[in-house]
Formats: C-alpha cells, sequence, structure tokens
C-alpha cells in the first residue's frame, strides 16, 4: 500500500558486527532512489564513528550503485542469483518484517494504514534494543552504534494507538476544545520529552509534549501515590548525599551520612512477618520396631509299629 507520503518500499542494510538492522522507506526502485536512501542510512552509522569495510550484495546493482559504494571505499561482494544463504541480510529481512508487521497488528483499529512509513522509526529503535551486538554481547545493537537510550528524556509508546493532545490556549479558539485526537507514530529524538503524533482529522504532523494515551487493548500501568512518594524520598535522598556546598570544605556529617543511609534502608527494606509462621514438620522421634515372627515348621508325627 502506498503511504501517505508516496512510499511503496523499504530498504534495509544489516551490519553484523553490531547485528544491527536498519529500513528506510522509498517510493520506487529507480537507481537514484536506492542511493539516496542507502547514502542515508550509510551516513547514520559513519556519524557514530563506526565505518564498515565490506559490504556484500545480490547481483541486482546497478552501475551507479556500485561507483557510490566505491566512492565510501567500501569493498564489494555480489552474491550469486538465488542464492540468498550467502547474503546475510535475507535473514534480516525476514526478521524486520515480522518484527514490523507484529508493530502494525497491535495499532489502533482505526489507525489509517497510509501512515505505516510513520512507524519506520520506532521500529528502527525497538528492533536493535531487544537484539545483542556481536562485538560487545553486554550491549545491544542500538547501543553499539547510537549510544544508549534514555528512555527518560526520549519515551516511547505503543505504535499507532490512539492519543489525546493538549491544544494550546494560543492556537486553539475561545470556545474549542483543549484536546485533538491524534496517533502516535513515533519519538522525537531532536525534541526532550516529546512525540511524533499524526492528527486524526487531517493526518498532519505535530510534536506535543502534553499528551493522553488511549490504548484499545493494552492496559496503562498507573502509579499509586505511595509508590510515587517513595521515587521522589529516595531521589532527595540520592540528591541530598552527593550535594556540593557553597563552602569547599563543607561537608556533611558522619552523624547524618548515617541518618541518610538508614533512611534509605528502612524504605526500602520489605517489611518482616510480625508473627513469625513455624512450618509444619512431622513428628520427631518416632521408631517403629518390626517385629518378625518365625514359626519352625511341625514335625510330623511318626508312627510306631
Amino acid at each position: 500500500m502506498q503511504s501517505k507520503s508516496g512510499n511503496n518500499y523499504l530498504m534495509i542494510i544489516y551490519d553484523y558486527d553490531a547485528n544491527a538492522i536498519l529500513a528506510e522507506p522509498i517510493p520506487n526502485r529507480l537507481s537514484i532512489t536506492l542511493q539516496k536512501a542507502f547514502t542515508k542510512l550509510f551516513h547514520q552509522i559513519l556519524l557514530k564513528g563506526y565505518k564498515p569495510t565490506i559490504i556484500r550484495l545480490d547481483n541486482e546493482v546497478s552501475k551507479d550503485h556500485l561507483a557510490l559504494l566505491e566512492q565510501q571505499e567500501l569493498k564489494v561482494q555480489l552474491v550469486p542469483p538465488y542464492n540468498h544463504r550467502q547474503n546475510l541480510a535475507e535473514r534480516a529481512i525476514q526478521t524486520y518484517k515480522n518484527h514490523f508487521i507484529a508493530g502494525l497488528s497491535g495499532t489502533d483499529p482505526s489507525f489509517p494504514l497510509i501512515l505505516w512509513d510513520t512507524l519506520i522509526p520506532q521500529a528502527n529503535i525497538t528492533l536493535n534494543l531487544l537484539r545483542s551486538s556481536r562485538i560487545n554481547s553486554k550491549l545491544s545493537a542500538y547501543a553499539q552504534i547510537f549510544g544508549q537510550f534514555d528512555y527518560n528524556a526520549t519515551p516511547l509508546a505503543p505504535p499507532g494507538c490512539k492519543c489525546i493532545v493538549h491544544d494550546n490556549p494560543l492556537n486553539r479558539k475561545t470556545w474549542a476544545v483543549h484536546g485533538i485526537n491524534t496517533y502516535y507514530t513515533a519519538p522525537a529524538l531532536k525534541h526532550y520529552r516529546c512525540y511524533k503524533v499524526h492528527i486524526k482529522k487531517t493526518l498532519a504532523k505535530r510534536i506535543p509534549d502534553i499528551i493522553t494515551f488511549l490504548p484499545h487493548n493494552i492496559q496503562m500501568p498507573n502509579i499509586i501515590s505511595k509508590t510515587a512518594a517513595l521515587v521522589h524520598i529516595l531521589d532527595l535522598i540520592k540528591l541530598l548525599k552527593g550535594h556540593k556546598p557553597h563552602h569547599p570544605l563543607a561537608k556533611y556529617s558522619d552523624d547524618t551520612l548515617t541518618a541518610l543511609d538508614n533512611l534509605q534502608d528502612i524504605l526500602t527494606t520489605p517489611p518482616k512477618s510480625a508473627v513469625p509462621i513455624k512450618p509444619i514438620t512431622k513428628a520427631h522421634n518416632s521408631t517403629k520396631l518390626l517385629r518378625v515372627h518365625i514359626d519352625k515348621p511341625k514335625t510330623p508325627p511318626t508312627s510306631t509299629q
């Protein structure tokens, strides 16, 4: 299906060492379009100081694209036709398709499918967050190339989720409603705690910061007041321990630090049961003797003559 932006295809590249899969929507398969999409994806890796040296692709490649790869100082290897086993990108394509279809299937029932290409940026993030790097197994594929993902500065939400965005008083009319029905599509990576949404009525893009999600089949977690208060108290304790006083030699006394440590232990240690529960055990020292009685066979009577 052609998207609202006119895209019909996806270009997918796979980085073996980082184990990362990246995709870019494209409108057609013309040589100039493929070169533009490849350059965009390739530069995302180069900007993070991660430069591949060898590229492997099928033999359906134009001369102009080969010239572009040579300009990037890449060693090109073409695999034989109909031999997908020698091209690891073929397996990556199937993995990306499964991940993207799963996300597309979880969108709101009223989500317009012509916005499918707006879900690609988040699919690139979530898929690579789930994959581990081959260089360092403790890092995700996303962290290997782009660094650690900051969920606090860039929160994520279910793709295609229906939401209501607060309309600023300077933009709305006097008696207009204060919220606009929209669909969440992707995080706003260049904005702090903002989201990329599309207005339901006009399908226009907007980047708000005040938003309410309305998932159709997912129960959003609610933070109770007790949990929120505990989180703020622990943050306050952490802030007090690492404070920077006005005087460089002024420090907390040992009694103050000990009191803060005790307070943190009280808040984080689960309470013990007031009445200890004794385990049910079997009776002890119960010994039974097994008595075996053996009867001697009786001697048959003898007859005397």
